[in-house]
């Protein structure tokens, strides 16, 4: 057979792969395994070197027949005519081709009697379908070629778009295989794997953001992988070789290739992330939309639909979009983000709303966008509230109004300066009191309800508890229009009853804290968590240490809920949680939600998380013999604290911790004068007992005891005192009485396992409990306490009965970080039945009965941590 002309050998040639081809198993492997496969995907994703390498690499069933369409290629008889050329090496008894061909039902009889005789099947590859081939004819004509030709026929379609065949009939028999834009899109590994190909070094967090760019598009990684090999040295003018080359691409192979109608819509709807069909309308004064859109996707110009109404424009696309809007219609883009943000404030979408108004600087609308519908308390409510506020960041000094004022003092209010903050919320309210419009009286009702926020972060409870009362009265008269967020209203409760536990009145900071964590979405609601998190502070501080840990873990699940980052939590529930395990003498877990605590933005500027804070690290250092640093610490709490109003309640508390600072550096005369400035009480008396204990006088500390047991019902007064008495028992040698304060101090612990105080007396608590051994039998679970000194490492009455192996160590290490018998089995390289066993073994050796129970024993005796107490 002589050679094909060269405009023929064209047609038919598979085209060779590109320099820099990333081979794409995942892909390959689903190709020609149906009687039709469909590879459809918007321009330069890879469609045609697919199914090139596919065919180069001999993968596909049978020998490939290659042909290439044109536009002149939509009539029945050219396009049959290139078919036959394609197949003619396969099918050596076709038509000849130098008489005419008569396409008929002969014809394809013929063709389809030749295919289906062969043993495997021919594969014809149809490329460039999208735009060439919408001959209903020619569809006809291929569907009953393949019904005819049996397995001797397989088809690959390639294109922006197939319409030729009857696709869902092929789909309902299970003889369809598609590949769409979506699965042509790169994976991050691939991205990584195809720029590594061009030669460029990129660190993974580079990889990461041009993935995202690109969005996996196969040419859009390749072009920028190109400019960074040509240009290594110079970053920023590989990026913009790379904008630019995209930007060319974008313009010839998509944009020219539209009408002008369409090109105005894409262009008009650049602006937007998301383009709904009735903003749209908007924007082009047209109510065609979703038509062209559906269209657009259709054609995989790099529109898709994300539901019935909303499309999305791929990213890089949509910005060559925005900067040949800006080029042809300058002075349109600032009416069209006007429009956006009207269109968006009609339907309630005012985050929306208000960043369209703050991209063309219309400040005072975008203000007044947010004060009406509670887009200003929102933005504290928020879980990321530093989006929210950021779109203002520009506010011109020169804009004002009530509005204005009051989103400045939102912005004073995320950065902890309630100083600022209730300065311009004041100017808010002054304002809003000169109009009498629905805007002004929501500006009102805003402004007072940030000074409940703003009371709250300066300690004033009594203002905060005053602003509450006028906002309650002002939203009563906001208009019946005017949404009532829940959210908000649970998030300025939460920081009413925070307030209250500031002061001190906890009976009624529990009843306003279950309020705001009852009030609201849990999925949504910055107010629950915070609500959680201080009932949390609220049941430590009251000795209940169950429900404090319960409250401070359901204020972490109601954190993750809301979506609120880490670092952006409020650090009570952590103080709490660090508080409880503390009184466990769980050193690693102390630590470990200290951490926490400590990290979260919000920890130093809450009053109630910062003075608890400051106490538990006072604590520990004052317990290791370091009072120092427990000085210190409390040294800190009180210069931050110079800017709130200081309640009696949290003077005592610190007096308290400062006395007991002393005491552990033996400056007996300082601690005393800490101690008499406490109210008269069941505090005042303990600590007094304790400073006579440390004088020697036994009859002193037996006297102020007996007071203070009958001033106080407290749980953790109540055992602090029994232990006080079993001590001054015990140092006056009478055991017995010792032995019956020391079980009753026992009894109260047991529930909660406080072992911490028994830790710090476990000087002379060992010898009674070793003269007690009933005692200690019923008390067991303090074994690993009264062992261990506050300062020197266990005794070897703590350790496990048999000492655990350096594998059994490892094991229950990952145990402890909740590893699945399988993970630990992949992490230590072992058989899931060797793992096993050295569980079996763990537990005997830890006599406990199951994971949760070993874990918590191996901290109890410290087998995973070797490090001294957190301070």
């Amino acid at each position: 057979m002589s050679n094909p002309p060269p405009l023929l050998a064209a047609k038919l040639d598979v085209p060779r792969l590109p320099s820099f081809h990333l081979p794409r198993p995942r892909l390959l492997r689903t190709l020609g395994t149906t009687t039709v496969t469909v590879i459809t995907g918007a321009a330069g994703t890879g469609k045609t070197v697919l199914a090139a390498h596919w065919t180069r690499s001999g993968q596909a069933p049978g020998p490939v027949a290659w042909l290439r369409l044109d536009a002149e290629d939509n009539t029945p008889d050219v396009f049959w005519t290139f078919v036959l050329a394609a197949l003619r090496a396969h099918l050596p008894r076709l038509d000849p081709v130098d008489r005419p061909l008569v396409v008929d039902r002969a014809f394809l009889g013929r063709l389809a009697g030749q295919l289906s005789e062969r043993q495997k099947p021919v594969v014809l590859v149809l490329d460039r379908t999208d735009h060439h081939l919408r001959s209903r004819t020619i569809g006809r004509e291929l569907d009953s070629l393949l019904r005819y030709a049996g397995d001797g026929l397989r088809l690959v379609l390639v294109g922006r778009g197939v319409r030729l065949l009857p696709l869902h009939h092929y789909q309902l028999a299970d003889a369809l295989t598609t590949l769409s834009t979506e699965d042509l899109a790169l994976r991050p590994d691939e991205t990584a794997e195809l720029v590594a190909l061009h030669g460029v070094r990129l660190d993974p967090s580079e990889v990461n953001r041009l993935h995202a760019d690109t969005e996996g598009w196969i040419t859009g990684v390749c072009l920028n992988a190109r400019a960074r090999r040509a240009a290594p040295a110079d970053p920023g003018g590989a990026r913009a070789a790379a904008h630019r080359a995209i930007g060319g691409f974008f313009r010839s192979e998509v944009l020219d290739a539209l009408p002008g109608r369409v090109q105005e819509l894409l262009l008009r709807n650049s602006l937007v992330r998301d383009v709904e069909s009735g903003l749209a309308d908007r924007l082009t004064a047209r109510y065609t939309a979703a038509g062209v859109l559906d269209e657009l996707v259709r054609a995989d110009a790099f529109v898709r639909q994300i539901d019935l109404s909303t499309y999305r424009i791929h990213r890089l696309f949509r910005e060559v979009l925005s900067e040949e809007l800006s080029r042809r219609h300058p002075g349109l883009v600032r009416r069209l983000h006007q429009r956006a943000a009207r269109w968006y404030a009609e339907h309630d979408r005012t985050a929306d709303a208000v960043r369209h108004a703050a991209l063309v600087r219309d400040w005072r609308y975008a203000a007044e966008l947010v004060v009406p519908r509670g887009g200003v308390l929102a933005m504290l409510t928020s879980p990321r509230c530093e989006p929210s506020v950021a779109t203002f960041a520009g506010l011109s000094a020169e804009t004002v109004g009530a509005p204005v004022a009051l989103v400045r003092a939102v912005a004073a209010l995320t950065r902890y300066d309630f100083v600022t903050a209730r300065g311009h919320a004041r100017t808010a309210r002054n304002l809003a009191l000169a109009e009498a419009d629905d805007v002004s009286a929501a500006a009102r009702s805003t402004a007072t309800s940030l000074e409940i926020v703003i009371g709250r972060l300066s300690g004033e409870c009594d203002a905060a508890a005053t602003a509450d009362g006028e906002a309650d009265v002002l939203a009563a008269l906001l208009p019946s229009h005017y949404p009532a967020d829940r959210n908000v209203r649970s998030f300025l409760v939460a920081n009413l009853g925070a307030a209250h536990l500031w002061a001190g009145r906890h009976r009624t900071a529990r009843v306003l804290l279950d309020q705001a964590a009852g009030d609201a979405d849990p999925a949504t609601s910055v107010g629950v968590h915070d609500a959680l998190a201080q009932l949390a502070l609220l049941d430590y501080a009251d000795d209940l240490l169950g429900p404090a840990e319960a409250h401070a873990a359901a204020s972490v699940t109601a954190a993750v809920r809301a979506g609120l980052p880490a670092a952006g939590q409020y650090g009570a529930a952590s103080a709490a949680l660090a508080g409880v395990a503390l009184q466990r003498n769980d050193l690693p877990a102390v630590r470990e939600h200290l951490a926490r605590a400590i990290t979260a933005a919000g920890s130093p500027h809450d009053p109630t998380t910062a003075v608890a804070l400051a106490l538990l690290r006072s604590r520990l250092s004052s317990g290791r013999g370091d009072g120092h640093r427990g000085l210190a610490a409390l040294q800190v709490i009180r210069a931050n604290a110079a800017g709130w109003h200081l309640p009696a309640t949290v003077r005592s508390r610190l007096d308290l911790a400062t006395a007991e600072g002393h005491l552990v550096l033996g400056e007996l005369g300082v601690a005393e004068e800490y101690l008499r400035r406490i109210p008269a009480g069941a505090e005042q008396a303990l600590g007094l007992a304790r400073l006579a204990l440390s004088r020697g006088d036994l009859r002193c500390a037996a006297g102020l005891l007996d007071d203070a047991r009958t001033a106080t019902n407290s749980p953790g007064a109540l055992l602090r005192g029994a232990l006080l008495r079993a001590e001054v028992a015990a140092r006056g040698e009478q055991y017995d009485a010792a032995c019956e304060a020391l079980r009753e101090a026992l009894e109260r612990a047991r529930p909660d396992q406080q072992r911490r105080p028994f830790v710090l007396a476990s000087a002379w608590i060992r010898p009674l409990l070793r003269g007690d051994s009933a005692l200690a039998a019923e008390h067991a679970w303090l074994s690993c306490a009264t062992d261990r000194s506050t300062s020197g490492p266990p005794s070897p009455t703590s350790a496990a009965a048999e000492r655990l192996t350096n594998r059994e160590v490892d094991v229950l290490r990952r145990l402890a970080q909740a590893q699945s018998t399988g993970d630990i089995a992949v992490d230590l390289h072992l058989s899931v039945n060797t793992v096993k066993s050295h569980l079996k073994s763990i537990y005997r050796k830890l006599g406990a009965t199951g994971r949760s129970q070993a874990a918590r024993r191996a901290r109890e005796l410290h087998l995973l941590d070797d490090s001294r107490d957190a301070g």
